[in-house]
């Protein structure tokens, strides 16, 4: 039997590296909405339970072989410890490290620059250090090593403002560093999804195409077969990008991580210019090690018939329209929604 665990949280706790982190009340919220969310993927012998709910849910330790949480990080196996998770079940400390380390954004500058790609982001470590990236570049996205849904992140045009500038002053002081990239004006978005087994052999697992708000809130996304396995995004190949990432992300992460991850990236150019292939693909804005909506989509995307497309989204509880599935039932003030054209029958849990 597998526990798997919605932790939406993870990256906050990440940041605060310590095991006594309290999330913010956005986080819990979804954390409570959202917790069936692995009755997706969980098997039918599996357990799910609510993050909130870990010390009071008497979970069978005995009869659980793995725990499989959205991501591992201090706080969250301090709660597992004190539900009486035995250590076997658990991570050690050197591993959550590692795993912590490893999910800086100084991973993704340091693969962008192996990478095939003109695109450019620097690993700054004072403000000495962002003026002159700001004042190569001009408009720049400036970015906390750890940070979640748009939060940590800056935009910049020009010369920062007082209250950029003591924000950037404040991420340094408190996280040692940031990372700044160029801002592009023409670009669309997605994620390549994959698969590490710990032992530095990656899978690549599917295309993530998906929208989020203006500050960098989730959305939703498109959900469909043909994004299994996709080589292909807007008639441009990836198959080299795919490859070299597969090839990077083993060397990286060895054994030092197991589990699921995605990567950002995007293409840059105007619709005529993609459409014309003028374009520039940026193979690494963000690495997540951790599950994604990415990566629940092509889980999705599996149920799915040929022919079939989708798109899940995370919203305000609402009554449902018709062709809408909602996913986790015991939201109440956020929901988990599948739709799917044209309508049919959903296969469910397996």
């Amino acid at each position: 039997m597998i526990l798997h665990i919605f932790n939406p949280g993870h990256d906050e706790a990440l940041a605060a590296g310590t095991p006594y982190y309290t999330h913010t009340r956005a986080a819990r919220l979804l954390a409570d909405n959202l917790w069936e969310l692995p009755e997706i993927w969980a098997k039918a012998d599996d357990l799910v339970v609510a993050e909130s709910s870990i010390k009071t849910a008497k979970i069978p330790w005995s009869d659980i072989e793995d725990i499989q949480p959205w991501g591992w990080d201090a706080a969250l196996v301090h709660k597992l410890r004190q539900a009486g998770a035995p250590d076997c079940l658990l991570p050690s400390d050197d591993a959550l490290l590692k795993i912590r380390l490893l999910s800086n954004r100084k991973t993704t500058v340091r693969l962008l620059s192996l990478l095939d790609t003109p695109c450019k982001s620097r690993w700054c470590t004072t403000q000495a250090d962002v003026d002159n990236a700001i004042e190569q570049w001009g408009d720049v996205v400036v970015k906390a090593p750890w940070s979640s849904s748009g939060r940590g992140i800056i935009h910049i045009s020009g010369k920062p403002t007082d209250t950029q500038q003591q924000r950037i002053e404040r991420i340094i002081e408190r996280q040692g560093a940031m990372e700044v990239e160029p801002r592009y004006s023409d670009f669309t978005d997605f994620a390549l999804e994959f698969r590490a087994d710990g032992q530095g052999n990656i899978d690549y697992e599917g295309l993530s195409v998906f929208s989020t708000t203006p500050s960098g809130g989730y959305v939703g996304n498109i959900v469909s077969p043909a994004l299994l396995g996709a080589q292909t995004f807007c008639g441009v190949s990836l198959s080299d990008t795919i490859s070299s990432l597969t090839k990077h992300l083993g060397q990286f992460l060895g054994k030092d991580y197991c589990g699921v991850l995605g990567v950002d990236a995007m293409l840059i150019g105007t619709n005529e210019e993609i459409a014309l292939e003028k374009i520039i693909i940026n193979p690494c804005v963000e690495v997540n090690l951790r599950h994604t909506m990415g990566w629940v989509a092509l889980q999705l995307s599996k149920r799915m018939k040929e022919g079939q497309t989708g798109h899940f989204a995370i919203r305000p509880c609402q009554p449902l329209s018709q062709g809408e599935i909602i996913l986790t039932p015991a939201g109440q003030a956020v929901q988990a929604v599948l739709s799917i054209e044209p309508i049919t029958k959903f296969a469910g849990r397996k």
